[in-house]
């Protein structure tokens, strides 16, 4: 004999009691203008259940909780395509893709949302398929009476639950501040992962795979805390900018104050380039070759008044046109028992070709002395002894080719 009819003349409860009390195998099909589910018996005990026969919700709930890799998800999807008898869900633990264990408990979570979801039909038909196999059967088998407690014990909180979050098409979004620190658990991490201020309730059902009253119980509570805010209908806020859009729009609010208008990050970081330094001197400036008046130093060396001695070391190295280098100036040590060597510098007392003098008048010429200083010397031929104004330099020499010559 058949077992069908209308969910008008018998109640769904009443229908599982029948079903365990007579042992029965197979699938209770049941269907309504919107949906049409499925619920699974092995000897009068639940194996399985569905509320959308068009959708494979255990394995989109293990696929929701990131617990299965692209190419055993491929391999199990190709062997249930090939039509014997085995699910998707199935094919994955034959090949061990997928713990049992946490298995079997998301097939016993799946089994009581999808009798909750079912027990909510207020109109449909149903029919018994005697003997019909529960193609993801992975080794649950839940006592009637447990499956329809917990389900009622989820019918009772639903009021209270679908009062935080009202519509199916409601939006959530995270707050910019939280009342206190956050705690939350891994699977309320999974779903705050999904919220983005735009996907409805509904979609999120759908992505996540955890039936109606898991997902919606999960945002219910995350509300409650503070860590989401139930926004307008995804349709009412279609248009509607997020919350980093209201963010610029603010700081561009604050370009009055600030030294120029707000502009994004990678504007602002390509103006602030540094320009390339062969790019030449900075406009406006004098160069390091140049006076104050834009000619270059050697052009006015005759214009200027000669560098004294007692400039020290910044005399000297303006007057040589560089920095010291003391490894030029100090001049190397004489080996001895070498030959008689001529001197490097000229002891006749020609006057000096260079115009600069050390404080002395124009008539005054190399080596000769006047006062604690001497003239000059030809910039080349310099020493660290002009450094010093109390040495005769012109003794000094002598003294120095006199060592030279032993």
């Amino acid at each position: 004999m058949k077992l069908e009819g209308s969910l008008d003349a018998f109640s769904l409860p009443d229908m599982f009691q029948l079903l365990s009390f007579t042992k029965k195998t197979g699938g209770l099909h049941l269907a309504n203008d919107d949906a049409d589910g499925v619920v699974f018996f092995a000897g009068g005990r639940v194996t399985g259940a569905s509320a959308d026969g068009s959708r494979q919700p255990l394995a989109r709930r293990l696929v929701g909780s990131g617990v299965v890799e692209d190419d055993a998800l491929a391999a199990a999807v190709e062997e249930a395509a090939n039509g014997e008898g085995v699910g998707v869900v199935r094919a994955l633990l034959e090949s061990q893709a997928v713990d049992a264990e946490l298995l079997r408990q998301a097939a016993t979570d799946q089994a009581v949302d999808a009798v909750f979801d079912l027990l909510r039909w207020d109109r449909g038909d149903f029919a018994f398929v005697v003997e019909e196999r529960n193609p993801d059967d992975v080794g649950v088998a839940l006592a009637v009476d447990t499956v329809l407690t917990d389900a009622e014990k989820r019918s009772a909180t639903w009021e209270t639950v679908s009062q935080v979050v009202p519509s199916s098409q409601a939006v959530l979004a995270m707050p910019v501040v939280l009342p206190s620190d956050p705690a939350v658990s891994r699977e309320e991490w999974s779903l705050l992962a999904l919220v983005d201020g735009r996907r409805s309730v509904e979609e999120l059902v759908d992505l996540t795979g955890s039936g109606r009253y898991a997902v919606v119980s999960t945002l219910a509570a995350l509300v409650q805390r503070g860590l989401l805010e139930v926004q307008a209908d995804s349709a009412a806020r279609e248009g509607e900018p997020d919350h980093v859009s209201v963010v610029i729009r603010r700081q561009q609010l604050l370009a009055p104050l600030e030294n120029r208008p707000y502009a994004p990050v990678a504007a602002v970081a390509a103006e602030e380039t540094p320009g390339d330094a062969s790019a030449g001197p900075v406009p406006g400036q004098p160069s390091p070759q140049q006076g104050d008046d834009g000619g270059s130093v050697g052009d006015h060396a005759g214009d200027k008044e000669p560098v004294t001695a007692s400039a020290g070391v910044d005399g000297q190295s303006a007057m040589l046109g560089g920095a010291h280098v003391p490894q030029d100036v100090v001049p190397p040590r004489p080996e001895p028992f070498l030959p008689k060597r001529q001197a490097d510098f000229d002891e006749t007392g020609s006057p000096s070709a260079h115009p600069a003098q050390v404080q002395a008048g124009p008539s005054a010429t190399v080596g000769e002395v006047i006062g604690a200083t001497v003239t000059a010397p030809d910039p080349d031929a310099a020493s660290v002894i002009e450094r010093d104004p109390n040495v005769n330099r012109s003794l000094m020499l002598r003294l120095i080719a006199g060592v030279r010559g032993l």
